[in-house]
């Protein structure tokens, strides 16, 4: 009896303990969620279930012994009792906890948020909340850029369940209207655009090349005169692409005169100063006076003219020549020479196009199932294509028709194409293509024409795109001359004539910076280059000013850029040499030149700034189509009546749109750059011609 006592006496003592322990395992925290399978958890729920079983067991067995002790023991004995219940709940509430999934356990807080929020719009009394008028303003200004890059029609924005919808999130929000739109919302959306643009191109780090498009006269905004000639200027560097203007030339005799060209580039070249690195143009004589004057006020930044426009020159002298000397001193137009040696080249070509229009019109097109809908809308794009551009597609015109050569040929031969049944106003013209396709030498043709225009047709597309370097251009242009040299079938006359046009017209085209651009490639170190020409370039890299207002030479700088020059050709020599790493990432493509000269000209800072400018200038002209196309796609006249400003601003809202990131325009303020400056806005745009 007395061992019995002391035995609950020393239990009695740890029991206080034992239930505190018992107490503060709950509730648990929630555990970290894990990815578990259903198996996994079923397991540990029962091993948790057997374990509260186990240790309930035992403490029914000690509560047996204690029921022998004292009676004065009964209270401990009850408490017993209530601590073994408490442990067993504690332990099952752990093997749920377990098993349960997380999203579960969180049914209280997400009802709790979803009650928070019931009342959107509504502070905590359920009174509406008034919007500030900056926040209002917010709100149209990015409902209208919705309406404005995604070609929205402007009706659309006042429909009533888009109305009902913004009122179940804000009561007191009203959508903007048409008029607005039209209005307001297009002149605050342009001004903010306008002012985001020219404070990325003033403050930028990157050097800025501007391109000027006079010759492929693309009609951005669709007017009804074909007549009308337009000017584009693009901005570029070797991050964004920006659309600056395009407007109409004053007059044709704006366009050919070399003063009123300089003094065009000019107005658009003084908002951003030191940071232009050049301007490329059109590639003609007119235009080469132009770059003098400039280049005489400018001595830092290049101009020169666009590859791409040389080559569709030489293309028109070669496939599409005509007579009009009188009236074109200035040579815009090719000419027909003496001793023309393609003649059926140029029959070729015009009955190519009589082709297309025929086969891609509305009334004749859907009469004939051979012709799918992608080559349908092939014929129409080429026979619908620009004048100006349209040289540049000849290589791919020519192609559809060898590929659909049997189909032609089938057509033409049908006794109902020339029957009682054809339109009597169409018999001319189906009578010229059925000779023309039929004709003898109808493949042989094709062919040759296709080989000629292969390698110009490469060198087109590859500078199309204003990431390939300047640098280049160099490079290709001598290495197409050889390649005609490899077309097949081609005369001695025909040969010569071919290298003759080529080198005329190319002769506007490269220029100091198309030199200075291959020495400082390196991978065109040591690549031919004639030792008159090699030391004329180097002497300009020798004396390069480093600002426009330098007068003079400077013999301390021309020594540091000699110096620096021979170090880098070592290094580019010892690269090549070597095979190393950096050098197959340039050979590769994986690196360009531009990225050599930022990251590995820490030594040469001089060559590096003259490198940078360089690097900088794209190689054509032509602005990218696709850019362009973004505004016409994005807003119809058919769904939004626009008058011409209006179009003007939503071209210049919408392309440069998607240089920024998250089309977020920005409230940026630029004073310098006002909306009412006759220089740079719409309203005065070219207005210094008339």
């Amino acid at each position: 009896m007395q061992h019995q006592y002391s035995f609950v006496t020393q239990f009695s003592d740890v029991l206080p303990l034992y239930n505190q322990k018992i107490n503060a395992k709950g509730p648990v925290k929630k555990r970290v969620k894990t990815e578990q399978t259903q198996g996994h958890r079923d397991q540990v729920q029962a091993q948790a279930q057997a374990q509260a079983q186990l240790e309930v067991l035992q403490l029914q067995t000690q509560h047996h012994h204690l029921q022998q002790a004292t009676t004065s023991l009964t209270i401990t004995s009850s408490a017993l009792d209530q601590a073994a219940v408490q442990h067993a709940q504690v332990m099952n509430q752990m093997a749920m906890q377990q098993s349960m999934p997380d999203s579960l356990m969180d049914v209280g807080m997400t009802l709790k948020d979803d009650s928070k929020d019931s009342n959107g719009g509504k502070d905590k009394k359920g009174k509406s909340v008034q919007l500030t008028k900056s926040q209002i303003d917010m709100f149209d200004e990015a409902m209208a850029m919705h309406a404005y890059v995604t070609g929205m029609a402007f009706d659309a924005m006042e429909d009533s369940h888009l109305a009902r919808a913004i009122n179940i999130l804000h009561p007191n929000v009203k959508l903007p209207d048409k008029k607005k739109l039209e209005g307001e919302l297009a002149i605050r959306c342009y001004e903010k655009m306008y002012k985001q643009v020219w404070v990325y191109l003033t403050t930028s780090p990157s050097r800025v090349c501007f391109k000027r498009d006079a010759w492929s006269n693309f009609n951005l905004y669709h007017t009804s005169n074909p007549d009308e000639t337009y000017v584009t200027y693009m901005a570029v560097n070797n991050e964004k692409r920006f659309f600056l203007e395009s407007e109409k030339v004053a007059g044709d005799e704006a366009q050919h005169d070399s003063i009123i060209i300089a003094q065009d580039i000019k107005r658009m070249m003084q908002p951003i100063g030191s940071n232009v690195s050049g301007v490329v143009t059109g590639s003609t004589e007119y235009h080469s006076r132009a770059w003098d004057m400039l280049k005489a006020e400018y001595p830092t930044k290049f101009f020169y003219g666009c590859i791409c426009h040389a080559l569709h020159l030489a293309i028109m002298d070669i496939f599409g020549p005509e007579k009009s000397v009188d009236n074109d001193p200035r040579r815009t137009t090719p000419q027909i020479p003496m001793d023309f040696p393609f003649q059926d080249l140029v029959e070729l070509t015009n009955s190519c196009k009589e082709l297309l229009s025929f086969f891609s019109s509305y009334q004749y097109a859907p009469k004939y199932k051979m012709f799918d809908s992608q080559l349908l809308h092939a014929m129409k794009g080429f026979a619908n294509a620009p004048p100006a551009l349209s040289w540049g597609t000849l290589a791919a015109r020519f192609r559809v028709l060898m590929q659909f050569e049997d189909e032609l040929q089938t057509i033409v031969s049908d006794p109902k194409f020339l029957g009682s049944s054809s339109p009597a106003n169409q018999r001319t013209i189906r009578e010229s293509i059925k000779e023309f396709v039929l004709s003898l030498n109808w493949k042989m043709t094709l062919e040759k024409a296709i080989t000629i225009l292969t390698p110009v047709e490469l060198i087109l597309y590859k500078f199309q795109d204003d990431r390939a370097p300047i640098s280049e251009v160099y490079f290709e242009s001598k290495h197409l001359l050889t390649d005609f040299d490899a077309v097949f079938g081609l005369t001695t006359v025909e040969l010569e004539y071919i290298k003759k046009v080529v080198t005329e017209r190319l002769q506007y085209v490269l220029s100091e910076a198309h030199g200075l651009a291959f020495l400082l490639d390196p991978r065109y170190i040591g690549k031919s280059m004639t030792r008159d020409y090699r030391e004329q370039i180097e002497g300009l890299i020798f004396n390069f000013p480093k600002t426009d207002q330098d007068v003079g030479v400077n013999e301390e700088r021309r020594r540091a850029m000699s110096a620096e020059y021979t170090d880098y050709v070592i290094y580019a020599k010892n690269q090549r040499n070597n095979r190393t790493y950096k050098w197959e990432m340039l050979e590769k493509g994986n690196r360009s030149p531009l990225q050599f000269w930022q990251m590995d000209a820490e030594d040469w800072p001089h060559l590096k700034s003259l490198a940078l400018t360089l690097f900088s200038l794209a190689p054509s002209s032509v602005a990218s189509e696709t850019t362009l196309c973004k505004s016409i796609l994005a807003q119809s006249n058919r769904r939004n009546k626009l008058s011409f400003d209006n179009m003007r601003r939503l071209a210049f809202i919408c392309i440069n749109d998607s240089q920024f990131a998250c089309g977020e325009v920005q409230n940026n303020t630029l004073p310098d750059f006002t909306v009412g400056d006759t220089a740079l806005s719409p309203d005065g745009m070219m207005m210094w011609m008339i």
